[in-house]
C-alpha cells in the first residue's frame, strides 16, 4: 500500500478535524470518531485503528470505534481498560511536540 501524498494526507486530516468540530450529539460524535479512525488508518497504513474515550463515571477507557477487520471489531469494540493499563503508553518518554 502506498502512502498518500502529504497534501492529500493533510486535507484528509483537516476534513476529519472539521467534522469533529461540528459535533453536537452522541450520534454525531460516533460518526466523527469513525471518520477520524478511518482517516488515520488509511492515511498511516494501519490495519486497525481504535479510538478509546475516557469514561468519567468509571474512570476507565472504552473502545468506542474500531476501524479494521470484522475480527478486530468483535475483539475490541466496547472493551474497557484502566489507567494502569494505559499508563505505560502515556509515559512522558512518548510525548512529542
Amino acid at each position: 500500500m502506498s502512502s498518500p501524498a502529504p497534501i492529500t494526507l493533510v486535507a484528509s486530516l483537516r476534513d476529519a478535524l472539521e467534522a469533529a468540530r461540528g459535533v453536537r450529539t452522541q450520534e454525531e460524535l460516533a460518526a466523527a470518531l469513525d471518520r477520524i479512525a478511518r482517516v488515520v488508518s488509511d492515511s498511516c497504513g494501519f490495519g486497525t485503528c481504535v479510538v478509546n474515550v475516557h469514561r468519567q463515571a468509571w474512570d476507565d477507557f472504552e473502545a468506542v470505534t474500531v476501524h479494521g477487520s470484522p475480527e478486530a471489531r468483535r475483539a475490541l469494540l466496547g472493551t474497557a481498560s484502566t489507567w494502569e493499563q494505559w499508563g505505560p503508553y502515556l509515559s512522558p518518554r512518548f510525548e512529542r511536540r
